[in-house]
């Protein structure tokens, strides 16, 4: 009976663990769910994260690459500004357009307008533009307009379009330039799309200014293509009386010809003793001008002695012996010759006994004026205007005596240094070296001799602080250039007192000095070139032109230049849209 109620202790156990297991019936099929749920919850915003990160990046993307082609737009349209805008002719015109006013307006019209260029789609930019001022050019808008993006494809698309408004313009002349120079500011506004059904768009706002670039004291100044270019207007600007025919007044030469090289006397071709200017030319009284007159506004005729009709003067020098212009009566008595001359033996362009029938021209459009000749590019120099007392026995401030003991060699100046008043005389032998001599004034008299290289050069820059009224004169002495090469010594003078060669044997040197009268006399004449603001020959003085310069760079420095503006980003923004 004991081992029958255990049993039955133990059934009755082994019933209620039952009865609990199955109430747990469920749990893990639950939990399985719940893990699966979780899990697709984490997997889908992993997925949405990084669809989102896609879209972010591929937006950042495309506004990027939109903003890149807006600036590739603004830059295209700098490019085109800076290499294609003309002004119109008429913007100097006060009646047309101002300006005198930020942004500068276009007034001609009748109200105040921006001047603008731009495709047609820009002109919905009603904030930044009033639109196109139909007055101007329309080439300006076609051409802006045709700025298209250079890209073919690029994420599925991209364009750009640009528009250009005109904010400043300030015309200037540069010295030794011909024409004038416009400096302008433009406000560019691009707008570069990409993509195709929701493009990124951005705006590029750019302001560009000109900055000038000018060559000042280092450019060269143009060569020497005449015998003779004079700067002064009026009568009597270059002026020959008398003189033997051969060489005449002018005449060239070839300096580096077969037997011209180092040769005192080359042999002289007889025609191409040229001269240009801006005045009159008078000859009279025997003289030769063996070479063709350039001078503004000649409009040589095809009729009469000469060929010469009237052209523009204010001031009259007469005509010649028979009254008449070339068989023209002149329109007005206010009006005078570009060229005149006597009949007395005189002739233009050409040696005695040729014809010299049309032989003078206008002034080449690079000589526009006497402002297109420029100024040298003097040196900074501390000023000297005491007696030179660099060689020893006063060789060069007069001198004594000869032979041996007044020989010397002078070496170039030192840096913002001058020699001061330097007189070579009384039989002093000067030798100069190659490079630059600063002197305040130059005398070469009474038997000296200067002795140049034969190669390399010699740049003499007459300053005359002291205000001597001839800072340069040349009288009774000799500069032998055994080269025979005129470009191997150059004087170079910006003031505006008289220069005097009267030297008794050849001169082989280029002389510029465009605001000083120069007189030519004594046997030995120049061989070279001048300018100066007036010639004046006298006696058997004579210029004969190496036509060799012409194609020699001058060994001279001018306070002039061209200018090659380059655009200067003063602002840039940009912004989607």
């Amino acid at each position: 009976m004991r081992i029958k109620c255990h049993d039955l202790h133990v059934q009755r156990i082994q019933r209620s663990a039952i009865r609990e297991r199955s109430g747990e019936a469920g749990i893990s099929l639950f939990l399985a769910l719940l893990l699966v749920l979780v899990a697709s919850m984490l997997a889908a915003g992993i997925i949405f994260t990084t669809q989102t990160e896609i879209w972010s990046t591929g937006n950042y993307r495309s506004s990027t690459q939109a903003r890149y082609v807006a600036e590739a737009g603004a830059q295209q349209a700098s490019n085109w500004i800076q290499q294609n805008w003309t002004p119109p002719s008429n913007l100097t015109d006060t009646t047309q357009f101002d300006l005198s006013v930020f942004p500068a307006q276009y007034i001609g019209g009748g109200s105040n307008q921006k001047i603008v260029f731009a495709s047609a789609s820009m002109n919905t930019i009603t904030d930044t533009y009033s639109g196109i001022n139909s007055s101007l050019d329309n080439s300006y808008k076609s051409a802006l307009h045709g700025v298209t993006s250079p890209f073919s494809s690029l994420n599925g698309n991209a364009t750009f379009e640009v528009a250009a408004q005109l904010l400043t313009a300030t015309q200037i002349s540069v010295t030794g330039s011909s024409g004038t120079y416009w400096l302008t500011k433009w406000k560019i506004v691009a707008q570069g799309s990409v993509g195709f059904l929701q493009p990124a768009k951005v705006q590029a706002v750019e302001v560009v200014s000109d900055v000038p670039t000018s060559a000042t004291g280092s450019a060269t100044i143009p060569n020497f293509n005449y015998a003779i270019l004079a700067t002064g207007t009026g009568c009597n600007v270059v002026k020959s009386s008398g003189g033997s025919s051969s060489p005449g007044a002018t005449n060239s030469y070839n300096s580096q010809a077969t037997g011209n090289v180092g040769n005192s006397s080359p042999t002289i071709i007889g025609t191409g003793g040229s001269v240009a200017s801006f005045g009159n030319v008078s000859i009279s009284n025997g003289a030769y001008i063996n070479g063709p007159i350039y001078s503004p506004d000649y409009n040589v005729g095809t009729s009469g002695e000469y060929g010469i009709s009237c052209p523009h003067w204010t001031a009259a020098c007469g005509n010649n012996s028979s009254g008449s212009n070339g068989g023209a009566a002149c329109s007005s008595p206010s009006q005078i010759w570009s060229v005149n001359e006597d009949n007395s033996g005189s002739a233009v362009g050409c040696t005695n006994g040729k014809s010299c029938t049309n032989t003078s021209a206008n002034m080449p459009t690079s000589l526009s004026s006497p402002s297109s000749v420029p100024d040298p590019a003097m040196p900074t120099v501390t000023a000297n205007t005491s007696a030179c007392t660099a060689l020893s026995g006063g060789l060069c401030s007069g001198g004594s005596g000869g032979g041996g003991g007044c020989a010397a060699t002078l070496p170039p100046s030192p840096s913002g240094t001058s020699y001061g008043l330097v007189n070579f005389g009384s039989c002093a032998v000067i030798t100069l070296q190659s490079g630059v001599y600063n002197f305040d004034t130059l005398s070469i008299s009474n038997g000296a001799t200067i002795n140049v290289p034969a190669s390399g050069s010699v740049v003499i820059n007459i300053l005359n602080s002291s205000g001597s009224s001839t800072p340069f004169t040349t009288s009774g002495g000799t500069v032998t250039n055994p080269g025979g090469d005129p470009n191997n010594l150059t004087f170079v003078y910006d003031g505006s007192n008289t220069i005097n060669l009267a030297n008794g044997s050849a001169l082989f040197a280029t002389i510029y000095a465009p605001h000083a009268p120069v007189t030519v006399s004594g046997n030995g004449g120049l061989y070279g070139a001048v300018v100066a603001n007036t010639v004046t020959f006298s006696g058997s003085g004579h210029v004969i032109y190496d036509t060799h310069l012409a194609s020699d760079t001058p060994h001279v420095s001018c306070n002039c230049g061209t200018i090659n503006p380059t655009a200067h980003l003063d602002e840039f923004s940009w912004s989607a849209y």
